[in-house]
């Protein structure tokens, strides 16, 4: 039509739309400049040919296009959305802001803008603008699922855990099967002690049956039933530098690889050096970023895995819907996650003794295995410095310290922190985190803190910064003092590695007990409390004799060097051990092999 219409402007647009869907981006945007050129005005050709240019990654000229679209219609979200864009692909952040504001001003209540304006502040760390921003766009539109679960991401950032816990079950209540918020709201869940274990059981177990409603689980799989080596599996978000990959590094290239041959799926595209040393310990290392649950399910399965292991549970980017379409025979959880999954098609989850004592099993869907000693083991970090002397040998009072994430230091943590300082004469209390990088996080929590008992004159506070100034960071703090219920794992780790010790709660769950896993794997139990009163006893024992601190402090890393939780061939051992009775023991591996199903 449109080539027996060359003169109509309409015939050239529609024309250009369809070769746009089609890819065909070079002669798409020829059509629509002869639209444009047959009628300058043609508002929808205008916007048509920003996106297109922007498709085509001809930012500047997608910017022209975009001005020359606000100029027919200057209330239209999409073509301020597309001048904003084109200014982000430009490096220019601070007047793509500017132009999402200004859209936002034009149409108030335009969700598009509402959230690339939210996600530009997320991304630069401007987590109360992002709040504020939030709570204002819930007022106008407050039965909009997307605004629920941005203000309760701003919330969990900042560290407002109650609060974030009450907006994702907002959210939760909007769209129930959205297995997305029940993972946020899951994991927001665990840093309170509000639930109780098997309160929490249940919600899991409540994930697992949307997750499974919504697959076709495999019923055969192509895996060899007496195989040489095992084909192992692992599933994750966090193959990069990152505590999971800081966890897993060490165990791999310990890995007996006549017994174990290891593949690993990338759930999304980061990667960094740490990623590039994981594909060398793998077989196989594929990205599953972008795929749908079946499309990953199907492409772990071809593979023929006869274990497959999540390291992610219900954090970040995980991929337990495609766990419930069951691509291996045997399914297990481990590493990057701290209670039961929920999925009835995840079979095992490895843990110590330790984290999950006898009683606690029952709050797991999965059955419990135990490794021997611990369920984790860190890989030593070379680009640490040598050990510093302790700071209150040359200052003459102790430092206490925390590296935690702010949304671990709740009202409970920051309450119990003020007794012992108020315990500890002269002593400090230094806090570093990347959640305080925003001043306004940082002059809000000093009132929080001030509300709860900590003096803001014996408060220091510093922002996150690269891996090896925070190991140097180390060289200012005595004494770590843990969280709860959500304890540090590798904070506990690289700090014990410095020199440093923590005194840790243990609580009733894994999670809650991490500390005291990990403390008891480094052959520190006597700086395990068992009831808050205790840590507070105990973190003044330990901090009123500076001698004995300083003498620890310059023997932990050998000490811990060869210790379970540092001794990566000895636990490999004990994984690759623990692997193949999972699967000797597993009656689908004994199932005839066939064609797939799903």
């Amino acid at each position: 039509f449109a080539a027996l219409a060359p003169a109509d402007a309409q015939a050239q647009h529609e024309l250009g739309n369809l070769l746009s869907a089609l890819g065909m981006l070079r002669e798409a945007d020829v059509a629509q400049r002869r639209a444009l050129a047959l009628k300058p005005d043609l508002f929808p050709a205008q916007l048509a040919s920003a996106q297109v240019l922007l498709r085509s990654y001809r930012y500047a000229d997608a910017e022209t296009a975009a001005r020359k679209a606000l100029g027919l219609d200057a209330r239209s979200p999409e073509a301020w959305l597309m001048l904003g864009e084109a200014q982000l692909e430009l490096d220019r952040a601070a007047e793509a802001e500017q132009t999402f504001r200004a859209g936002l001003g034009a149409q108030p209540r335009d969700i598009e803008l509402y959230r690339r304006l939210g996600n530009l502040l997320f991304i630069q760390g401007r987590t109360q603008e992002l709040i504020a921003h939030s709570r204002h766009m819930r007022q106008r539109c407050p039965d909009y699922f997307d605004v629920h679960v941005d203000l309760a991401r701003g919330l969990l950032q900042a560290g407002e855990l109650a609060e974030a816990a009450d907006v994702f079950a907002q959210a939760l209540a909007l769209r129930p099967q959205d297995l997305g918020v029940r993972d946020s709201w899951l994991f927001c869940c665990n840093y309170l002690a509000v639930l109780s274990p098997q309160a929490l059981f249940e919600h899991a177990r409540a994930y697992g049956q949307h997750a499974s409603a919504a697959a076709t689980a495999y019923t055969h799989w192509k895996c060899e039933r007496a195989p040489a080596r095992l084909r192992v599996g692992v599933v994750s978000g966090d193959l990069r530098t990152h505590p999971v990959g800081y966890f897993l590094e060490s165990v791999l290239g310990a890995s007996d690889r006549g017994r174990i041959e290891w593949f690993a799926y990338a759930t999304t595209r980061a990667n960094d050096g740490l990623t590039a040393r994981l594909q060398q310990q793998c077989s196989s290392f594929k990205v599953l970023a972008g795929l749908s649950a079946h499309d990953c399910a199907r492409q772990i399965h071809d593979d023929a895995p006869h274990v497959l292991i999540d390291l992610a549970g219900h954090t970040a980017e995980n991929r337990l819907d495609a766990f419930a379409w069951r691509p291996a025979p045997v399914q297990v959880s481990w590493l990057g996650y701290f209670a039961t999954t929920g999925l009835a098609e995840m079979d095992y989850f490895l843990a110590d003794r330790v984290g999950v004592p006898e009683p606690a099993r029952q709050y797991f869907s999965e059955e419990v295995c135990y490794l021997p000693d611990t369920r984790l083991c860190f890989s030593v970090p070379e680009i640490a410095p040598d050990v510093a002397p302790a700071p209150a040998a040359s200052k003459g009072f102790v430092t206490f310290g925390s590296f935690q994430v702010m949304r671990k230091l709740n009202d409970e943590v920051l309450a119990v922190w003020a007794e012992v300082l108020h315990g500890c004469a002269r002593s400090r209390l230094r806090i570093q985190s990347d959640g305080l990088s925003d001043e306004a996080v940082c002059t809000a929590f000093r009132a929080r803190a001030q509300r709860l008992g900590i003096d803001p004159a014996r408060l220091d506070l510093h922002p996150s910064e690269s891996r090896t100034s925070y190991l140097q960071s180390h060289a200012h703090v005595d004494i770590l003092l843990d969280s709860f219920p959500f304890p540090g794992g590798t904070t506990t780790c690289e700090a014990l590695w410095m020199g440093v010790p923590t005194v840790t709660l243990a609580g009733a769950t894994l999670v809650a007990r991490q500390g005291a896993s990990l403390l008891s794997a480094a052959g520190l139990p006597d700086w395990i409390a068992e009831s808050r009163a205790e840590f507070i006893e105990l973190a003044l024992a330990k901090a009123a004799d500076i001698d004995a601190l300083q003498q620890l402090r310059m023997q932990l890393r050998e000490r811990v060097r060869g210790s379970p939780l540092f001794d990566a061939p000895k636990f490999a051992r004990n994984l690759d051990a623990a692997l193949w009775q999972l699967w000797s023991a597993s009656p689908q591996a004994l199932l005839t092999e066939g064609a797939t199903t799903g």
